[in-house]
C-alpha cells in the first residue's frame, strides 16, 4: 500500500526535530568552554600554560589589635585666665553665706546707719566702691569723695527710672537694677524708703544677680526705713 505524502513529511520531520534535540543537549555542555582557552598539559606545548581566571574572594577583615584611638577633644573656646579668676570668685562669693546685719538699734544717726550697711555690702557681696545717694544723685553714704561723676549720672539714671515708671500704666514701681561695662562693672540699684527713692552703687567683678540685688535692697531699707525721708 502506497503511503501518502503527508504522513512521509510529518514523519520525517519528528525525525529531523528529535536529531536536532540531541545534538543540541550534547553541545550544550562544552558551549560554556567555547570562550576559554585551551590548557596543554604535555611537554610539547608551546607557550606559557593558561592560567585560571582570577576569583573575586572576600577577604576577612584583620582583626584590630585594640579599640581605635580617639583625637583629644579640641576645646571651641578657650576662657581667658583672668576671665576664669572672675569667674571662680563670683560664684565663690554667692555661694559664701552672707555676714549678719548689723545691729543698728542705738545708732540713731541715718548717716552712721548708712555707712554700716556699706561696710555689710562691702563685706557680703565683694564690692567695691560702693556709695548710697538720693534719686537726684546727691550723697548719703559710702566711697562719695572720688565718685562726683558717677553720681551725677546715677542722679540722671534715678530721675529717668521715676520718669519711666510715671509713664507707665498702672501702679508701677520705681525699682531697678542695671550694671554696665565688661569687667569690672558698675551696678546701680534703686530702692524706696518711706516714699523716698534712692540708689546703691557699687563695682564688682560680676555683676550681681536679682536675688543679691534684692538682698542689698532690702539691707538698705533696713538702715533707713526708720528715718523719715532718709536724707542726710
Amino acid at each position: 500500500m502506497a503511503r501518502s505524502r503527508s504522513s512521509f513529511d510529518l514523519s520525517g520531520a519528528i525525525a529531523t526535530a528529535t536529531s536536532l534535540s540531541t545534538a543540541q543537549a550534547d553541545e550544550a555542555p562544552a558551549a560554556v568552554y567555547r570562550s576559554m582557552a585551551l590548557v596543554s598539559f604535555g611537554p610539547t606545548a608551546a607557550g606559557p600554560p593558561s592560567a585560571p581566571p582570577a576569583t573575586h574572594e572576600a577577604t576577612p577583615e584583620q582583626p584590630s589589635e585594640g579599640p581605635p584611638s580617639m583625637p583629644e577633644p579640641t576645646p571651641s573656646s578657650q576662657v581667658d585666665s583672668a576671665d576664669a579668676q572672675s569667674i571662680e570668685d563670683s560664684h565663690a562669693s554667692e555661694a559664701r553665706r552672707p555676714p549678719r546685719l548689723p545691729d543698728l538699734s542705738n545708732v540713731p544717726s541715718p548717716i552712721q546707719r548708712a555707712e554700716r550697711i556699706v561696710a555689710w555690702i562691702v563685706e557680703a557681696v565683694g564690692a567695691q566702691g560702693v556709695f548710697i545717694a538720693d534719686a537726684a544723685g546727691l550723697p548719703v553714704a559710702g566711697a562719695v569723695s572720688d565718685a562726683e561723676a558717677r553720681l551725677a549720672a546715677a542722679g540722671v539714671v534715678g530721675s529717668a527710672v521715676l520718669h519711666l515708671a510715671a509713664s507707665v500704666p498702672g501702679n508701677s514701681s520705681a525699682l531697678f537694677e542695671l550694671h554696665v561695662g565688661d569687667g569690672p562693672f558698675f551696678q546701680l540699684i534703686g530702692f524706696e524708703v518711706a516714699g523716698a527713692n534712692f540708689l546703691v552703687g557699687l563695682t564688682r567683678p560680676t555683676p550681681l544677680t536679682y536675688r543679691q540685688a534684692h538682698a542689698v535692697r532690702l539691707a538698705c531699707r533696713h538702715a533707713l526705713g526708720e528715718v523719715a525721708g532718709g536724707g542726710a
